[in-house]
């Protein structure tokens, strides 16, 4: 699971496979590898190992969880995470640098 905007790794390996491949992304027929992707939402990413006796597909969805929650600073040296969507506000009653948790 990522926060939109943010990479995943992808990595794979096959201890008899000649070559794999992917036509999501590039593997140079690597048979151990690992790629960095910045999927545009929701996607799902597969490899292809052949080897002599024949071929495996694996796949892995990366699942975009939309924006990440807003951090908002409330008590010294305490940060916590907003339920989306929300904004960080300065606290009226404690003043700078204390924030609140605003539902936008």
């Amino acid at each position: 699971y990522i926060y939109t905007g943010e990479s995943s790794e992808i990595s794979w390996g096959s201890q008899y496979a000649t070559s794999c491949t992917s036509s999501d992304f590039a593997t140079g027929g690597a048979i151990y590898g690992s790629v960095t992707v910045y999927p545009p939402g929701t996607t799902t990413y597969s490899v292809t190992c052949t080897s002599a006796i024949g071929s495996d597909m694996k796949s892995v969805t990366v699942t975009d969880m939309g924006a990440p929650p807003a951090q908002c600073y409330v008590y010294p040296g305490t940060m916590v995470n907003c339920p989306a969507p929300s904004v960080c506000d300065k606290d009226p009653l404690n003043g700078d640098p204390y924030q609140l948790c605003l539902t936008q």
